[in-house]
């Protein structure tokens, strides 16, 4: 009997923002954006692993990568984020993950100091199918130092026959 590679889609849209909890943009401070466009110097990128595709769709850019059975992708952005003085930053992004096989797989967002061990956490929710957004507010403590922020995700775990 033949075995299929199942396959899970990971991605992230164009409302990646890190801000300072509770107090809003308007009146916080907006530590961070990026709308995945290419000459965006904030949105400045590095792959690792599956390369993450930009997309467009419902008038927004999007990062999506679909993985396989052991496939693992990242990316990062480049640009160093001054820590805020209150040492609290809250990242708050979109995303779908959908598994074709029904198969739940995390999605890890870090908060990574310079010289220093990052802050993760990891996201099981699934999407409810592969068109809807989901929110994601995660907020990270004690930040005291210069960060970059990793969005990272790995693949089916065990091959599923058909």
């Amino acid at each position: 009997m033949p075995t299929s590679k199942p396959k899970t889609k990971i991605v992230s849209n164009n409302e990646l923002e890190v801000n300072k909890p509770d107090t809003g943009v308007a009146d916080g401070k907006l530590l961070f954006s990026c709308g995945f466009s290419s000459n965006e110097k904030s949105c400045n990128m590095k792959d690792r692993g599956k390369p993450w595709q930009v997309k467009r769709g419902g008038g927004n850019k999007y990062k999506q990568v679909e993985l396989s059975y052991k496939d693992t992708a990242e990316f990062y952005f480049k640009k160093l984020i001054a820590p805020p003085a209150s040492s609290l930053a809250c990242l708050d992004f979109r995303f779908k993950k959908f598994s074709s096989d029904g198969s739940s797989n995390q999605l890890t967002v870090l908060a990574w100091p310079y010289r220093g061990k990052p802050g993760k956490v990891s996201i099981s929710q699934e999407s409810p199918d592969r068109d809807t957004w989901v929110r994601a507010q995660v907020t990270y403590r004690n930040i005291e130092n210069y960060f970059l922020v990793m969005i990272k995700s790995s693949g089916p775990k065990e091959k599923r026959a058909d």
